[in-house]
């Protein structure tokens, strides 16, 4: 076996999931390319029983359970966490056998399994479980702390922006949940170079918290903190510059949601609105957080009284999402019910009506596959405040917007 072509295989692998806003299908060409990597590892004798290709076979499943995170898959989490676990055993078992200089790396087994173990708490997330996480990641993190690792360490920095997301998506119920996230997401910043994707994570997951928390001035304030400058000065500087937006849609998505997030209820001009929304449908990429983004442009085409691109958009956006893992599926539901809403205002009481028919089914069979979920949706109103969104009222959009908590809005 070629070990080295192997290796070079799997950083083409990570390259593709680094990219996966921008690429077209990239986690799914990663995922693909991974599965068979792990067969020819695993048909390979001396895999289980040489350090240095366990490792690798190690790396390759972790990276699969990367893709099915980022896609919001929840079904074949677990297994692969199992999977992980047994196999690192056995590395740990291999390594006491042979000297340091037979094994792949110098990570430790210990390193190792805190990242998997990490990396299992977006199983919890994708499936709603909130509240299991916050004891869970701090036991973790005692763990990690105890191992008096100097800063900067990239892990400590990535478990505390698991914590400080827990807190966030419970702060939608429980308001002094906010302080505790802010502080863990900049806690997280310390462990991080500023050009480190992981750093641009916690920047956007701070400026999603604030304008959560209804202060859509220090949102922006936080965007202009990233490495690639943000250099709007206001939510309404924002509106009149809106068709900047454009190279944000095409290099920088997860920015753009955010922006879209803090644009609405400020006034964008139609040529402006037009261009940004062309340029989004026209990505190549249609994974997460593409459905969401065209949720939040539609709704932004919504205020202004665009109801035709509104429509189109909340379309792009349902059909995108339900090609995704459940937690992904679970994002289309304001824009199914805004879609109804926009039906409504137009006056066409049949399409609307069987607009609102699928919106609430939606919701019943989301709501089937994860009690959690359910909660989720019945804290937000269920089926009574979905109803008010198909409705079309004055209040639809912002209801629409608060619908799901905290980056799942």
């Amino acid at each position: 076996m070629d070990i080295d072509s192997i290796q070079n295989r799997i950083i083409a692998t990570e390259d593709l999931i680094e990219h996966r806003e921008t690429e077209s299908n990239a986690l799914e060409k990663a995922r693909k390319e991974l599965l068979i990597i792990e067969q020819e590892l695993r048909a390979d004798e001396d895999t289980l029983h040489d350090p240095k290709n366990l490792e690798l076979l190690i790396h390759a499943v972790s990276l699969i359970g990367v893709c099915h995170d980022h896609a919001g898959d929840t079904s074949k989490q677990k297994n692969l966490r199992d999977n992980l676990k047994k196999l690192v055993d056995k590395l740990r078992q291999l390594r006491e056998k042979n000297p340091p200089d037979a094994w792949g790396t110098n990570k430790s087994e210990t390193d190792i399994i805190h990242d998997i173990q990490n990396q299992a708490f977006n199983h919890f997330f994708n499936n709603y479980f909130f509240k299991e996480i916050p004891w869970r990641i701090n036991e973790l993190l005692k763990e990690r702390r105890s191992m008096k690792i100097p800063k900067p360490d990239i892990l400590t920095g990535q478990m505390l922006g698991v914590r400080g997301q827990a807190s966030a998506y419970l702060s939608w119920w429980d308001q002094e949940e906010t302080d505790s996230a802010r502080k863990y997401f900049q806690e997280s910043l310390e462990h991080f170079p500023k050009d480190d994707r992981n750093a641009a994570m916690s920047i956007n997951f701070l400026a999603t918290l604030e304008w959560q928390a209804g202060d859509n001035a220090k949102a922006l304030e936080w965007m202009r903190n990233h490495h690639q400058p943000i250099d709007f000065t206001s939510p309404n500087d924002l509106a009149r510059r809106f068709e900047d937006l454009q190279r944000f849609v095409n290099e920088r998505i997860f920015d753009a949601v955010n922006l879209f997030r803090i644009t609405l209820g400020t006034t964008v001009e139609l040529p402006a609105l037009e261009a940004v929304s062309k340029a989004i449908l026209a990505r190549e990429y249609k994974g997460h957080p593409h459905p969401q983004s065209c949720r939040w442009l539609g709704a932004i085409a919504m205020t202004t009284g665009q109801l035709d691109i509104a429509l189109t958009l909340f379309e792009e956006s349902i059909k995108t999402s339900q090609k995704s893992g459940f937690a992904v599926r679970t994002l289309a539901l304001p824009a199914l019910a805004l879609k109804a809403a926009c039906l409504s205002r137009q006056s066409k009481g049949e399409e609307s009506s069987t607009a609102t028919e699928k919106t609430l089914d939606e919701a019943k069979q989301l709501c089937c596959e994860s009690t959690s979920f359910e909660r989720c949706h019945k804290k937000s109103g269920g089926e009574d405040t979905l109803k008010k969104i198909c409705e079309g009222g004055d209040e639809a959009i912002n209801l629409a917007s608060r619908l799901l908590p905290w980056s799942y809005s």
